[in-house]
């Protein structure tokens, strides 16, 4: 349960991070566009400002064709010079005569708009206020709206023929900031270093999830060959034990053996039959070991009584004769000196019956 919590409490970390870097990125994001968006309004401004100012310059040498015309008798004359200069829908002039249009675009404008007041086509507030400031012989500009479209405005007041003329010149913001190059170019650029940004921190967030999702897995491997290794481990242990007390790989010496009879009397190991060997201390006895090892089984102990006679505790083994008993004990390179076998419990205890086969003649029957 314990570590149920804390795993969860880990995960709510884990979650809680993500977020958190999801979350900065997100605000840098918000950051840079809204940035990149204040600063194209005003790119677009500066543009704008620049148009106008050429816009004036122009203006400012048609009125001076005007003012150079030596006859100044009819109003005509400004038509035909407005006329000559191009016009369509996103750049086109006005003229006004006492607050009465007297041109708009071309002739099939003019004819349309012909006795309205210029209050009538200057509709918007700010139409009507740049209208109303226009100055003397001094070109102004400014952005106006007009039929709910944006223009750049640049005007200018002048007397002609002994008549108060208002002329302005109009051109669409859309055409000004649409045809140039340059600021398309920028826009171009900035998209990209948007879309750039857009991609790694995107790329960032998924790198993080993935990251995220690699660290669980690991852990996850981790926790899964810590258990593998625990259980080989538990498991080597076992072996280990196993081996350490195999009856085919250990060997008793004659401290253990009162102990070792009173348990298997308990066991009830029967038959049983004890043989008594004789092989001497040195290159003998290793041979007759390492012989052990391989054709006794799991079902026979040895017993090391001292440094010339082994004892074989056979349990629940079958009979042998004699003669078989001294061969199978000859091909072990040892010497059978006697044998006693009992297929029940005897009488007497295991230890004194041990102590009456070890103190008894040569060669005991079974």
């Amino acid at each position: 349960m314990k570590k149920f919590s804390k795993e969860r409490e880990v995960q709510k970390k884990r979650d809680f991070r993500i977020w958190i870097v999801a979350g900065v990125m997100m605000t840098l994001v918000v950051i840079c566009v809204c940035c990149a968006w204040a600063q194209m309004k005003k790119y677009e401004r500066g543009v704008l400002d620049v148009y106008a100012v050429q816009q004036d310059g122009y203006v400012q040498l048609v009125l001076d064709q005007i003012n150079l015309q030596e006859d100044q008798d009819s109003e005509e004359i400004v038509h035909n010079i407005l006329e000559t200069l191009d016009a369509s829908s996103n750049h086109y002039w006005t003229l006004s005569d006492a607050g009465s249009l007297v041109f708009v675009k071309d002739v099939l404008e003019t004819n349309r708009y012909k006795g309205f007041t210029q209050e009538s086509y200057y509709t918007s507030g700010s139409a009507g206020e740049f209208i109303k400031s226009l100055q003397e012989d001094r070109v102004t500009h400014r952005e106006i709206t007009v039929k709910d479209q944006d223009f750049v405005a640049s005007g200018v007041s002048f007397s002609y023929n002994g008549k108060s003329y208002a002329m302005c010149l109009l051109t669409s913001t859309d055409a000004i900031l649409d045809q140039n190059e340059y600021l398309s170019a920028k826009i171009t650029l900035e998209l990209l270093v948007l879309i750039a940004l857009a991609v790694v921190v995107c790329g960032g967030f998924i790198l993080a999830l993935m990251t995220e999702r690699w660290q669980k897995e690991c852990q996850q491997i981790k926790g899964e060959k810590q258990v593998l290794f625990e259980k080989v481990e538990k498991m080597n242990h076992l072996r280990m034990k196993e081996l350490l007390f195999h009856p085919r790989y250990s060997a008793f010496y004659p401290g253990a053996l009162p102990e070792l009879l009173e348990r298997m009397e308990k066991k009830n190991i029967w038959p049983l039959e004890m043989v008594l060997v004789k092989c001497e201390k040195g290159e003998q006895r290793d041979e007759f070991m390492s012989l052990s090892q391989i054709y006794l089984g799991k079902k026979t102990l040895r017993v090391i009584l001292d440094d010339a006679h082994v004892m074989l505790l056979f349990m629940r083994e079958e009979s042998k004769s004699q003669e078989e008993m001294k061969k199978f004990i000859e091909s072990l390179k040892g010497e059978y000196i006697k044998s006693r076998r009992w297929e029940e419990p005897p009488e007497e205890s295991l230890k004194k019956e041990f102590v009456s086969f070890w103190n008894g003649g040569e060669e005991d029957g079974k």
